[in-house]
């Protein structure tokens, strides 16, 4: 079984694999004021939606970086370039502050965790650019039995406010942050398991049928029952800090 099928599946009818609903970029699109043509990279961008919008908006270069080739066979612009590879390995054969505006979003795992993540985007970023980022944030101390289903331990994610402060230590200004609706999580879990389930009835030879259908059914039921009750969903716009000339 390819392991992307899972995701696959859930996100065929999604614009992009996030809760953030699709109009999110369009308010942080006005806080990217570059000089002149920029470049953009987009860290497991799934079916580069952001990236799309960015190029179209502000005549940047884009750069998609996504390990699924599947999800990025619809990207047709001759302003993005597409990379299907371990995003991590492809990171360190890039020059230092090379892009105007890198992207992560809810892919901080690639480089294990945020502070990691947003170390990596800064080095990679020009002096004044800009990284948009979204992870996951504990709202509220998770039981051991909650960490247990997950099969993390708690810091795998941080609070809100731990986010915050590793911004502010590696010399970045957060100029738009957003915390997702419950309304527009629900709207797209809902949307996620509905496509698992019509893909589950519509190929009924399918031999992994009874994992889509079981696996479905215990995200659901966390869902339903904790995962809001412990985590939020968190987006940064970060400026980098031109450092002092003395």
């Amino acid at each position: 079984m390819n392991k992307f099928k899972y995701s696959r599946i859930g996100t065929s009818s999604l614009i992009h694999n996030s809760p953030f609903p699709v109009t999110t970029i369009d308010k942080i699109i006005p806080y990217l004021k570059v000089e002149g043509k920029g470049t953009v990279i987009d860290i497991g961008a799934g079916k580069g939606h952001f990236t799309e919008k960015i190029v179209t908006a502000k005549g940047f270069q884009g750069v998609v970086v996504e390990i699924d080739n599947y999800l990025t066979q619809g990207i047709d612009s001759k302003q993005i370039t597409v990379v299907n590879e371990d995003a991590a390995k492809y990171l360190l054969r890039l020059d230092v502050h090379t892009f105007e505006c890198s992207i992560c979003f809810g892919s901080a795992h690639i480089f294990g965790g945020f502070y990691n993540t947003i170390s990596e985007l800064n080095r990679i970023t020009k002096e004044n650019g800009f990284i948009i980022v979204s992870e996951l944030t504990w709202k509220s101390q998770p039981t051991t039995e909650f960490l247990g289903k997950l099969g993390i331990s708690t810091d795998v994610y941080n609070p809100d406010i731990k986010n915050r402060k590793i911004c502010a230590d590696l010399d970045f200004d957060i100029v738009y942050t957003e915390k997702v609706e419950k309304r527009d999580w629900d709207i797209f879990e809902e949307t996620f398991l509905q496509n698992i389930l019509q893909y589950c009835h519509n190929n009924t030879e399918d031999k992994d049928i009874d994992w889509l259908k079981t696996r479905a059914a215990f995200w659901k039921d966390l869902y339903d029952t904790e995962v809001t009750k412990y985590l939020d969903c968190n987006l940064y716009v970060l400026r980098k800090r031109t450092p002092n000339k003395v």
